[in-house]
């Protein structure tokens, strides 16, 4: 009898899992205000599947912030001014709207075995617990890598990877390993990790885009039964690490 394969999955947070809207965009907005006197706006760069350092850097550079766009003191500061604007609106009642299928689907992946879930994100970790508490999801993801341990994306796949294998206290194959994001920046972090992906176009992110990234599943949103065609195929010995996606 064929030995189930643990298998992770990764989850992205905006975009994939939930909506923050206001809650994130009027707390940056706040912050550069408070750190320089301007308030700008994120939705001036391209923020889908980037990190938070590099949203921050990016933001600064596109209004003429060159100096500041490189000194850690200024950036860790609006980082604070960020993260208590958002606690500040969670305790005023601001939330986050959970994306359809997204709480059937984690409910559901919890309850199988050999299955661990996790964090792949931008947001710098404390950015992610508050969005999540907003959205009312308390799913127990048991490790991650987040925006908080590198700007470059694609770095935070082997910080997952190891984070798991020392969870679990065993050597995890990359490939028992799936991103699951709604950016063609999930896809190329998983990618650059040796990880499967499963994009969904239920993000800022049109699907004809993703498509063109080829990712190993491409669905419009998350399901329960895109889940089960997963599971199942990776309940054969060995496939999940060498064989491809059927």
């Amino acid at each position: 009898m064929d030995t189930p394969t643990r298998v992770v999955f990764l989850f992205d947070i905006d975009g994939t899992i939930l909506l923050a809207g206001p809650l994130a965009e009027e707390s940056y907005r706040d912050a550069f205000f408070a750190v320089l006197g301007k308030p700008y706006s994120i939705r001036t760069v391209d923020c889908a599947g980037r990190t938070d350092p590099w949203i921050v850097r990016e933001v600064l550079l596109r209004h003429g912030h060159v100096r500041e766009a490189d000194t850690a003191e200024i950036r860790e500061a609006i980082f604070a001014h960020f993260l208590a604007g958002m606690r500040k609106r969670l305790q005023q009642g601001m939330r986050a709207r959970l994306i359809d299928g997204v709480a059937e689907s984690l409910g559901w992946l919890e309850r199988q075995p050999m299955v661990s879930l996790g964090l792949l994100t931008g947001n710098l970790e404390s950015g992610a617990r508050i969005k999540l508490e907003a959205a009312r999801v308390y799913t127990d993801f048991l490790a991650g890598a987040y925006g908080s341990d590198h700007h470059d994306r694609n770095m935070l796949g082997p910080l997952a990877l190891a984070r798991f294998e020392q969870f679990h206290a065993c050597q995890i194959h990359p490939r028992q390993f799936w991103i699951v994001g709604d950016s063609v920046h999930d896809i190329l972090c998983a990618r650059a990790a040796g990880f499967r992906v499963l994009a969904v176009a239920s993000g800022n992110t049109p699907r004809d885009v993703l498509a063109q990234e080829a990712p190993d599943i491409l669905e419009d949103g998350l399901s329960i039964s895109v889940f089960e065609r997963i599971l199942a195929h990776c309940s054969v010995a060995g496939t999940s690490i060498a064989g491809g996606w059927e």
